[in-house]
């Protein structure tokens, strides 16, 4: 097959593309005509052609022979690709152009395990309607999945992305499993809809992990996920319950699991930055069990779909700091051995409740703080209030004297008090 650059005199490929959009805004003109050799009857090359008329192997080997001689971006806008097997291969051309299939089509599957990408990918707009497999693959320079659309699994497992992975308002239909993923410089993943499990257990984000404004139908599963930058949920929709995947690897010991009531779970994570959540809507609770928190937590603004309590559960976890508050509906802060810092009780919300201690021992407690929008942020007013007793690390305290009360949230270690009064609290047993 001969190498499709235009230059046998065949002339091109009868393909035209509409790139008049803002997607488009780096293609000059507004109408895409394919550069390379016609190689079906109707004109069209072996890119263009009809998915069923082509065999995967054969696209992948001319994509090779493109790569080694390209002069520029290797484009191939709206290709209707059978499938793109490219397991254990290395795409390593003689220059780093990117390879660009916006608004393509892959009928088949894409896999791509064990294989190293050393050219920038692009799938803005693309429809994959078979599975995506990186598993333990390299990807060295940036890939986009803005706006695209999965039907099937995507798995990322042991994937290691040196560079930018944009997934913003993608839509993955079916389960994705980025399990033990690395991201060197982070996820973009703003307004991305996971309409199935999305489980990034033991992922490292080594920049930002940006979910803002994402939707996630089964829950987010970050357990022992490592953060070097933030954790950005802001705006998120976290419907519960969280579906834990199988093991990858078939090991019987790790088996699936649906987590109950709960939305969004970062159990034994480390995050080195904040996590946000502000005006997120949740439809159960959020888990950071034994998390280490190196800078604040937001939580004001929270949303709670209706009929719901959703219990941000810190036990054990270090430190909490932070802006809290709760925009609808009731959030239960619970701090059992947490270590405790700065709390910022922002107005605005019609109740927080903290609870702390271990559930049916005479140390239990829970107290209903309420903002009144009237005073500063972190004043609050309320009814008659007593002091109680430290519970384990965390204690929650209000002096006798004064009008206005102090709240302390604190530790050992660390507290910090702020002005606010206390509904009288039930010791619960």
């Amino acid at each position: 097959m001969s190498v499709m650059n235009g230059r046998s005199g065949r002339g091109s490929c009868s393909y035209v593309h509409d790139v008049s959009g803002a997607r488009f805004e780096d293609v000059d003109g507004e109408r895409w005509t394919c550069p390379f050799e016609p190689e079906c009857p109707d004109g069209r090359c072996l890119f263009h052609a009809p998915a069923t008329t082509v065999d995967g192997t054969d696209v992948v080997s001319e994509l090779l022979e493109v790569l080694d001689g390209a002069g520029g971006p290797v484009r191939l806008l709206g290709a209707t690709l059978p499938s793109l097997p490219l397991e254990y291969a290395v795409l390593d051309g003689a220059w780093n152009y990117p390879i660009d299939l916006r608004d393509a089509t892959i009928e088949g599957a894409f896999t791509a395990r064990n294989a190293t990408i050393r050219h920038p990918l692009r799938f803005e707009g693309a429809r994959f309607e078979g599975p995506i497999d990186l598993e333990d693959a390299t990807v060295t320079q940036a890939i986009r999945f803005d706006d695209v659309t999965a039907t099937e699994p995507v798995s990322w497992y042991l994937t290691t992305f040196e560079s930018w992975v944009d997934v913003r308002r993608a839509t993955f239909d079916a389960p994705l499993d980025a399990r033990v993923a690395t991201f060197h410089q982070g996820i973009f993943a703003v307004e991305a809809t996971f309409d199935a499990a999305a489980e990034f257990h033991s992922t490292q984000f080594r920049e930002t992990a940006n979910f803002h404004g994402a939707t996630f139908r089964s829950g987010g599963m970050f357990d022992s996920a490592k953060f070097s930058g933030s954790a950005r949920f802001s705006g998120a929709v976290l419907d519960a319950p969280v579906v834990k995947l199988a093991s990858a690897a078939g090991d019987p010991n790790t088996t699936g699991e649906t987590r109950t009531g709960t939305a969004l779970t970062l159990e034994d994570a480390r995050c080195e930055r904040g996590i946000k959540l502000d005006e997120a809507t949740l439809d159960g609770n959020v888990a950071f069990r034994n998390a280490s928190l190196q800078r604040s937590v937001r939580t004001d603004g929270i949303t709670v779909t209706d009929g719901t309590t959703a219990v941000v559960d810190c036990t054990g976890s270090d430190r909490i700091t932070g802006r809290v508050a709760a925009a609808d509906g009731r959030v239960a802060y619970d701090l059992t051995d947490a270590v405790v810092g700065t709390i910022d009780l922002v107005e605005g919300g019609p109740s927080a409740r903290y609870v702390s201690g271990t559930p049916g021992s005479t140390d239990s407690i829970s107290a209903n703080i309420r903002a009144n929008s009237r005073p500063p942020a972190g004043v609050f007013t309320g009814r008659k209030t007593r002091s109680i007793r430290p519970i384990s690390r965390t204690y929650i305290s209000t002096p006798k004297t004064g009008r206005k009360r102090s709240v302390k949230l604190g530790s050992r270690r660390s507290s910090s008090s702020l002005k606010c009064d206390i509904d009288e609290p039930d010791i619960s047993t």
